[in-house]
Parts: C-alpha cells; sequence; structure tokens
C-alpha cells in the first residue's frame, strides 16, 4: 500500500516509523508509547503526521529520536531516563528541542533497552557524548551518565557505537575504542573496560 511521496529515507522502530521527504520535512507515524514521535503528548497515529522542518539527517535509538537540520542544528525528543537527549535533565520531551550546533552528523546505540547514549561529531571535527554511561562508552574517563554533551576527543571524522561500545576514527585515519569489553570487543588486547578512549 502506498503511504507518501517524494521520500528521501525511511526509518523503522519497533511500534513506529519515520520519513524524510525530499522538502526537508520529517514525518512520523505508528505507536507513541515510548513518548518519541514527535508529536505530542504519547498520541500514536495510524497516518503519517509532520513533525519538522529543514531535515537533513534522522536516527531513532531505542525510544529517542534526533535529527539534525540543514543549519547544523541538533534536535531530539522521546524519553530522556538516563539524559539521552542531551537536554541537561531527565524529563520526556514530547517534540523537538534543540540540543546543540555546528552537528555533522550523530549516532546513537540501538543495541537494547538498557544502552541510552548518544555521540555527535561537530563541523570541526570534535565528538561529543552523553547519557548512559554504565560501561564508560561515553569516553569521558569515569562511569557517571551526562544529562548535556561533553566533548570526548578531536579531530574525529566517523563514530559509531553499540552494546555499550564506541569505536571512532580520527582524521588521521587511526582507531579509537572505549567502553565496554566483554569479549575483547574494544581490540586493546584484553578484555577490561575502558573509560576514556584508547588507541587500537
Amino acid at each position: 500500500v502506498k503511504v507518501m511521496d517524494n521520500v528521501s529515507t525511511i526509518t523503522a522502530s519497533d511500534y513506529s516509523a519515520y520519513a524524510v521527504k525530499t522538502d526537508g520535512t520529517l514525518w512520523a507515524w505508528g505507536w507513541d508509547g515510548y513518548d518519541d514521535l514527535g508529536i505530542d503528548n504519547n498520541v500514536s497515529t495510524d497516518i503519517p503526521v509532520k513533525v519538522t522542518d529543514n531535515v537533513s539527517f534522522f536516527i531513532h535509538s531505542v525510544s529517542s529520536s534526533f535529527a539534525v537540520k540543514t543549519d547544523g542544528t541538533l534536535w531530539a525528543w522521546g524519553r530522556n531516563e538516563y539524559g539521552q537527549l542531551g537536554v541537561g535533565d531527565t524529563e520526556t520531551r514530547y517534540v523537538p528541542v534543540k540540543v546543540m550546533d555546528n552537528v555533522s552528523t550523530i549516532t546513537a546505540s540501538d543495541y537494547s533497552a538498557s544502552d541510552y547514549s548518544a555521540y555527535a561529531v561537530k563541523t570541526n571535527g570534535t565528538l561529543w557524548a552523553w547519557g548512559d554511561n554504565g560501561w564508560g562508552q561515553l569516553g569521558v574517563g569515569d562511569a557517571k551518565n551526562r544529562y548535556a554533551p561533553v566533548k570526548v576527543m578531536d579531530n574525529v571524522s566517523t563514530i559509531t557505537t553499540n552494546g555499550g561500545t564506541a569505536y571512532a576514527v580520527k582524521a588521521n585515519g587511526s582507531l579509537w575504542a572505549w567502553g565496554n569489553n566483554d569479549y575483547s570487543r574494544l581490540g586493546v588486547g584484553d578484555a577490561k573496560n575502558r573509560y576514556a578512549p584508547v588507541k587500537v
């Protein structure tokens, strides 16, 4: 069944879906039990509803949503128990709230309902992280959660994360890893967690 026209990208979660159209508008539909559709206070919908404009990049993670707009601003909404929205507290947001400026890309863990952390690379190559830090996955030297973005390192070109582990490639091609090191997934010669980036 045809849903809509002029779609650029589509993202699906367990109970909802999100489409960015070629004009930059973001649309959402489905179950809003996690408050992550961004259209109102826990209101589900069986048809696409417009969320916001000028979106260049969108991701969904567990029960939170993130959009980078064409002007480089990062916006977030949804559940926020661990500060994973990066807005300075742990309160749920039902509509998009601005997090930071000059963002190039955003990634967030989609591993499980127990891993709520997010990472942004700014246009100047700095990496910022926030949210759940139980395994040290934010890379800020400890295991304390962060409710607002904290700078991790410089000169980052790409970042990926999952299962409490994060990996960053720097502009010079070096690979760095930190966080959960079960099964030696960090590649640093042992199975000990790392609370700050270590060169692989």
